[in-house]
């Protein structure tokens, strides 16, 4: 018999609303996000492109303020066979994706500022590799 372990962090939204901070300008230090995952109000604001950027909460100058809760809202729609449905409404929340990119960067930059070593994996999660506690190879 196999046993499996999964080493996974689960936590709820710690605050239920967020600004982030959006420009149409390739920066330093700025999280480039594909324009599927912006809202809305950052395609109308700097036009259509494929990338945009984000210093996610911290404010800088230029850069377009976006707040949203940070859990979907929904809306009951009656289908055409008369059932009750209930839908996440568009643009009212912060993408799945925005929000797990900024939760992966206070982790990455929790643990950077540590002294661990911290990199993405090819899902985009973040590792933290921890010094070996045994002396031996």
């Amino acid at each position: 018999m196999s046993s499996h372990s999964f080493n996974i962090l689960t936590f709820n939204h710690p605050q239920e609303k967020q600004t982030f901070y959006f420009t149409d300008q390739e920066q330093a230090n700025l999280t480039r996000m594909y324009k599927s995952l912006v809202p809305d109000e950052v395609i109308e604001k700097y036009g259509e492109q494929d990338y945009y950027y984000t210093s996610f909460t911290v404010e800088q100058e230029g850069f377009l303020a976006v707040s949203k809760p940070t859990s979907p809202q929904f809306e009951t729609k009656t289908n055409e066979q008369g059932e009750e449905r209930s839908y996440t409404i568009r643009n009212s929340t912060f993408s799945t994706s925005v929000l797990k990119r900024y939760y992966n960067s206070l982790i990455h930059s929790h643990f950077k500022g540590k002294g661990f070593l911290v990199k993405p994996n090819f899902i985009s999660d973040t590792e933290v590799w921890l010094p070996s506690t045994k002396q031996d190879t």
